[in-house]
């Protein structure tokens, strides 16, 4: 995920939120809340629509 805003990496100032710490994660993923083919913008809601993984969302991990 090179070139990514994910969480995951450390932030650039200005860009993404950087890497959450351990302590702060209590539990674990379960179901997916949404999911998309990456053919969505963030800034444009209405992409979301058309990009989205209908048979992904709702299911468990």
């Amino acid at each position: 995920r090179d070139n990514s805003l994910d969480s995951r990496f450390p932030a650039v100032p200005g860009q993404g939120i950087g890497i959450v710490p351990q302590a702060n994660l209590v539990g674990k993923a379960s179901i997916i809340m949404f999911s998309t083919d990456g053919g969505a913008e963030w800034l444009k809601p209405w992409t979301w629509f058309t990009a989205a993984r209908w048979s992904r969302i709702g299911g468990t991990i």
